[in-house]
């Protein structure tokens, strides 16, 4: 009988102890008592009067037995290595149609609106082709298309309407199920409005609050209100019943406001969650001076709006904490991602959409060019790896498996190398909200799901 090895104890306000074993799907609270009976395990041995307990921590993979112990190795799991070996044949897209933008958000992160370009249907063409072909050679039935990038996809729309019919063309011709999906400031026409809804296209709108939030923090190009015409966007959705989400950027402005913006999107929206995140400054904040908001104020705000939230039934989501979910990696940047730039370039990291921004030196992988998608397979190999199994900080730390040693550009820019996350300064929240959840989830009685990562 052994400890788990991947057996985190996480002391509670209240003397008490959370013992999770995420790789199994567990989280019990225990008293001191359960701590140092385990310290007495480690030594092998006994105390006599404690079997009930003990055949508990063996159902709850707390303890294991030989055999678990001979095997376990999760950064050699047979997933993990498949992973590695596999070649970049991805069925879904995401295409940066523009650098352009009819608003100058004060933090945004690509400057848009400040140098535009815009990509060739030639390049959206050579995109689509290659995710067509990857899902006929992987017999795969579906293919996605999504829009984004360092500008307002909208702003190239004749780009987007042409990349939507030739997408849903090639996948009757050859029977594929096709989804589209895009990221828009919601400043859209009635006809862009009815095309996203006869194509079904998912969108996800950028709103950051109440009307005076809105429009300081996502004024148009020429100093003018965005408000009144995201409201216009959110309204013809609701009527069309159309698939669509809500994502806020947090700021030092807004962070004290988060439940009262909470309470708005609900009166004004069908929605069941919400995204809010903090602002990561770097491209227009520079300028503008528009600060991210304190760690200290930021972390009890998020909790207070997550549980006032889930009275409701509605979830508060926030990247750095994902506890229905195990992950050793943040996100598809690690090498699976296949966005494509204005410019025909490859990057895995919605945030790297340009070739002067030095993070594109580690996320640019290759070129759609010529008709031909080129990939470099060193510079894949080396984004796959960055797993928190490769990340010494992230080692010992019980949130590693939700977090996946979080954002990787934004843990780049703070230290200068994506493994080390030392200088994160999203860790600390990403590991109370991590604690709220697991008090969350028992007291409501439900668990992770286990998952081999």
């Amino acid at each position: 009988m052994y400890v788990n090895p991947e057996l985190f104890v996480i002391p509670k306000d209240n003397g008490n102890y959370f013992l999770y074993v995420p790789l199994a799907g567990h989280v019990l609270e225990v008293t001191s008592g359960t701590v140092g009976l385990l310290k007495t395990l480690k030594t092998g041995n006994i105390p006599e009067g404690n079997d009930e307990i003990v055949s508990k921590l063996l159902d709850k993979k707390v303890l294991v037995d030989k055999e678990y112990i001979d095997k376990f190795n999760p950064a050699m799991s047979e997933k993990a290595i498949e992973s590695c070996k596999r070649d970049f044949k991805p069925t879904a897209v995401t295409l940066f149609p523009t650098s352009d933008c009819n608003l100058r958000c004060l933090y945004c992160y690509a400057s848009a609106g400040d140098i535009p370009h815009e990509m060739s249907f030639d390049v959206a063409k050579t995109g689509i082709d290659f995710i067509v072909d990857n899902a006929l050679d992987n017999k795969s039935d579906k293919i996605s298309v999504g829009f984004h990038g360092g500008g307002e996809p909208f702003s190239n729309f004749d780009l987007m309407e042409s990349a939507v019919e030739y997408a849903k063309q090639l996948a009757e011709a050859h029977k594929l199920k096709v989804s589209f999906s895009v990221g828009t400031n919601g400043l859209l026409s009635k006809r862009q409005l009815d095309w996203l809804v006869q194509n079904e296209v998912r969108a996800n709108i950028s709103l950051d609050g109440t009307e005076d939030i809105q429009n300081y923090q996502r004024p148009t190009k020429n100093g003018g209100k965005s408000f009144d015409s995201v409201m216009s966007t959110i309204k013809y959705f609701e009527t069309n019943k159309h698939n669509y989400g809500i994502r806020s950027t947090i700021t030092e402005r807004n962070v004290n406001r988060m439940k009262e913006m909470y309470e708005f999107f609900k009166s004004i929206t069908s929605l069941k969650s919400f995204h809010m995140e903090p602002v990561f400054e770097c491209g227009r904040c520079k300028m503008t001076q528009i600060h991210a908001p304190a760690k200290e104020v930021f972390l009890p705000k998020l909790l207070e709006v997550k549980e006032h939230a889930a009275k409701d039934g509605i979830e508060i989501y926030y990247s750095g904490g994902r506890f229905d979910s195990v992950i050793d990696h943040f996100c598809g940047a690690a090498g699976s991602n296949f966005f494509v730039t204005q410019d025909g370039y490859l990057t895995s990291c919605l945030e790297v959409g340009h070739l002067e921004d030095e993070r594109s030196k580690i996320f640019f992988f290759g070129q759609a060019k010529d008709g031909k998608v080129e990939v470099d397979e060193t510079k894949l190999k080396y984004l796959k790896s960055r797993t928190v199994h490769n990340m010494p900080g992230c080692s010992d730390c019980f949130a590693k498996y939700t977090c996946g040693g979080d954002c990787l550009a934004k843990v780049l820019a703070s230290s200068g190398d994506m493994f080390d996350a030392s200088k994160n300064e999203r860790c600390e929240i990403n590991q109370e909200v991590l604690k709220y959840q697991m008090g969350e989830a028992l007291k409501n009685g439900t668990q992770i799901k286990p998952k081999e990562i």
